[in-house]
């Protein structure tokens, strides 16, 4: 049991970090679509990249719950 929530966490973890570098390599994006002129291209893959950290946020704060004792325990 330990053994399965300790790689639940490490997967979380690396799929949480893998989101993080996708969503600011899209801010990269929307810079250089900026600084061509694309301004729809830059809406929508600033739009991307905001779903992209809202699911980091989430990632990071699904894998803890209460208790009846109020402490935070791993799911």
């Amino acid at each position: 049991m330990i053994k399965s929530s300790i790689s639940r966490v490490v997967l979380a973890r690396i799929a949480q970090s893998m989101l993080i570098i996708d969503g600011v390599l899209h801010f990269a994006e929307v810079t250089s679509a900026y600084y061509e002129g694309a301004y729809t291209t830059m809406l929508l893959t600033g739009l991307h990249s905001c779903v992209f950290l809202v699911g980091v946020y989430f990632i990071g704060h699904d894998l803890t719950h209460h208790d009846v004792e109020e402490r935070m325990v791993l799911l």
